[in-house]
């Protein structure tokens, strides 16, 4: 009785190594990738400040507003943009429907 190994079955076990070994390989380059990515998040996150919503006032931009500073253009400045007159839709449609 011979203790040979078959070659099928040497090759199977040489396809099922190379298959641990490969998905050993994707899932360290994946955890590494993720790894990287968290670290240059936390960078990031620690080299800008965040913004805050605090900084921003809704009263302070509405009052602005209110003023007259910022209010949008001034009415010459709106007769000034070209116009043009379409006539209505055949049919005899309203004003609501051609909108």
């Amino acid at each position: 009785m011979g203790s040979a190994v078959s070659s099928s079955m040497a090759l199977a076990l040489a396809g099922f190594c190379f298959s641990v070994i490969f998905i050993v390989f994707v899932c360290t380059r994946l955890a590494c990738a993720l790894l990287r990515r968290r670290r240059a998040r936390s960078r990031r996150a620690t080299a800008l400040p965040q913004f805050a919503v605090a900084h921003y006032s809704f009263a302070a931009h509405a009052a602005r507003l209110s003023a007259g500073g910022g209010a949008g253009l001034d009415p010459a400045a709106v007769a000034a943009f070209p116009t043009r007159a379409f006539a209505t839709a055949a049919g005899g449609a309203s004003d609501a429907d051609s909108q």
